[in-house]
């Protein structure tokens, strides 16, 4: 998790220069010219936004893995091959739980950005990363992105798409 620290700073950038495709800026082309857009900007606390949700969102998946694999390590005889199995298993419940504050910390990373991402009336202005997480929540967008394979489309949602095409 030490690591988050060392790294922060390029996934922010890395996240500002996908959205920045929204708007067609090219604000966040070079490495060391976006490092020096987020620090004029937002200073240096601008290079470490969205890490506590990333941390606690590492450190719970951590933990739910540890926790599943040490009780079937207790209470079974220990096939390795099981031993992957219950892992496996475990990470892929322990991912999809705590998506959600992933999600919030990678939109966080982009929120405040000189983008069109990151303004209104694309998304709205967050005072910090538990009211985006809560209005992800509420919008039902909480899981968006989340599947490769599935689509989570919340009802709400395709309702406002729906009633904004036939305008």
């Amino acid at each position: 998790m030490v690591y988050q620290l060392f790294v922060s700073f390029f996934q922010v950038v890395a996240f500002r220069s996908m959205a920045q495709f929204v708007g067609g800026e090219h604000i966040y082309d070079s490495v060391v010219g976006a490092l020096q857009e987020v620090i004029n900007t937002e200073g240096v606390a601008g290079l470490y936004k969205g890490l506590f949700p990333m941390w606690y969102s590492y450190v719970s998946i951590t933990g739910v893995m540890y926790v599943a694999v040490f009780s079937y390590a207790s209470y079974n005889n220990v096939n390795p091959y099981n031993l992957k199995l219950v892992t496996a298993v475990a990470g892929a419940i322990a991912n999809s739980f705590f998506y959600p504050l992933k999600l919030a910390a990678r939109v966080f990373a982009v929120s405040g950005a000189r983008l069109a991402a990151a303004r209104p009336p694309r998304m709205p202005s967050f005072a910090n990363w538990r009211d985006l997480h809560n209005y992800l929540i509420a919008t039902g967008d909480s899981k968006r992105g989340s599947s490769m394979i599935f689509r989570n489309i919340p009802i709400k949602g395709v309702t406002q798409r729906l009633s904004l095409r036939s305008n």
